[in-house]
């Protein structure tokens, strides 16, 4: 299951959604799968990822 949130960094003030799925059984671990600005289509995003 893929879930994200928005964060922001600090280093260049941009907030960013980070997709994320957590891996095995633990729901401690998670992999990153990729770092997207909030700039970014939100139509491309919802038809990909929902």
């Amino acid at each position: 299951m893929i879930q994200y949130f928005v964060c922001k960094d600090s280093r260049d003030n941009k907030s960013y959604i980070i997709l994320y799925m957590f891996s095995s059984k633990s729901s401690f671990t998670f992999e990153i799968l990729c770092r997207l600005p909030t700039g970014a289509n939100e139509n491309l995003f919802d038809s990909k990822y929902s």
